[in-house]
């Protein structure tokens, strides 16, 4: 009897120590950008005589849930399309609407958007770091604007994924997951 129990305590040994407990605790955060990520001007050219809003790209949010699956991440806008957000006093603009029905389809949500902070997108994904209560966050920005110097000086340099609106088949793509993957759950490279 002795020797089964003993057993059993070496087998949840084993997977206490293979379990990745930071994965429970931590926080995973993406920071969304919409153009270049979500869509591009490959896409844009593709779509440009379809009526009613075409600006994203269904393929791209597949990879963008393929990355919110693998993570469990939740997603903060850090793009300007957050200025079409519901105001004090004003209705959500119709495009807001569309950006979240599209990632409710998918089965994702907008928890929250970025700061204001003269366009600058790594300082105001810094800011918003800076006021969450809990530190415990392990982020990436998906963003095809500002370069990874930029994000450097603001020390969050090894978060970007850089995508590309203006490249063939621009925005998110299967080697960007990969690398979002990689860095929320704090993979090594090999």
């Amino acid at each position: 009897m002795y020797e089964f129990l003993d057993s059993h305590a070496r087998q949840w040994e084993q997977k206490a120590k293979k379990f990745n407990y930071a994965e429970v605790t931590m926080r995973k955060i993406i920071f969304l950008d919409i153009d270049g990520v979500l869509n591009s001007m490959d896409y844009f050219e593709q779509t440009k005589d379809c009526k009613g809003y075409t600006e994203i790209n269904p393929e791209k949010v597949k990879l963008l849930k393929e990355i919110v699956d693998r993570t469990g991440a939740q997603i903060v806008l850090s793009s300007t399309w957050r200025d079409l957000a519901q105001r004090e006093n004003e209705p959500e603009h119709p495009m807001y609407t569309y950006l979240t029905d599209t990632l409710k389809e998918y089965g994702m949500e907008i928890i929250d958007h970025t700061p204001y902070i003269g366009q600058d997108r790594p300082k105001e994904i810094r800011a918003w770091l800076d006021n969450q209560q809990d530190k415990d966050i392990q982020f990436v920005s998906l963003d095809d604007d500002f370069q990874e110097q930029i994000y450097d000086e603001v020390g969050i340099g090894d978060c970007l994924v850089r995508t590309s609106f203006y490249e063939k088949d621009g925005g998110l793509r299967k080697e960007h997951v990969e690398k979002a993957v990689r860095i929320l759950n704090m993979e090594n490279k090999s």
